[in-house]
């Protein structure tokens, strides 16, 4: 279906949808682009609706490259992430 609002647009609602839905929301994030383009949209409704820090979840396959581990650890630093990270045998 054609919808006449931007891919972004149309991705914020659809955020929008989920928090309205649920009690509890957790980005999953792997520390690339698009987990990466949904917790920074993620950022912008909780931001608008005084939500908090996000909840994310990192699940540490122990074979990332150390640029993706660098960066993930960057992310679970920011005042604005709430994330709990899993390394799992």
């Amino acid at each position: 279906m054609f919808l006449d609002m931007s891919v972004v647009d149309a991705a914020r609602q659809r955020i929008r949808h989920v928090y309205d839905t649920f009690d509890t929301v957790c980005v999953q994030f792997s520390g690339g682009k698009d987990s990466s383009a949904v917790l920074y949209l993620a950022k912008e409704v909780h931001e608008e609706r005084g939500l908090g820090p996000v909840k994310v979840i990192f699940r540490d396959e122990e074979f990332v490259s150390p640029a993706v581990d660098e960066y993930v650890t960057y992310i679970s630093k920011q005042p604005w992430v709430d994330m709990e990270w899993y390394c799992l045998p």
